[in-house]
């Protein structure tokens, strides 16, 4: 006669619940990186600046351009003031200014 032997119950128990412990683990680690990930290219996709460049040409009413004119921006906010000046080709640029309105003068030798 054949003897059948069953393992007893709580063995049973407990190997299902350490599988399910494994797969319950893995399956928050998945999560948990996938979140991070998500979470890392989100913060750079969303990232803004809070500076901003003011930059153009000046040039006279005959569209000549006009180099060595002084610009200088204000700003009342932050009560800033930036200047800079124009080169040959009467090219202005102003970087890294905060947020805001400014308001932009532009004066040269000659002109009133």
């Amino acid at each position: 006669m054949k003897r059948i032997v069953l393992p007893p119950i709580y063995n049973l128990i407990e190997e299902t619940g350490r599988a399910a412990l494994r797969r319950y683990c893995s399956s928050l680690l998945i999560l948990f990186l996938t979140v991070f990930l998500f979470h890392l290219l989100s913060s750079s996709a969303t990232a803004q600046t809070t500076t901003s460049t003011i930059e153009g040409t000046v040039r006279d009413p005959n569209r000549a351009a006009i180099g060595g004119a002084a610009v200088k921006v204000n700003e009342t906010t932050h009560a800033s003031e930036r200047s800079t000046t124009t080169d040959a080709e009467g090219f202005y640029r102003l970087t890294a200014l905060p947020a805001g309105t400014y308001s932009l003068t532009v004066s040269a030798t000659g002109f009133a």
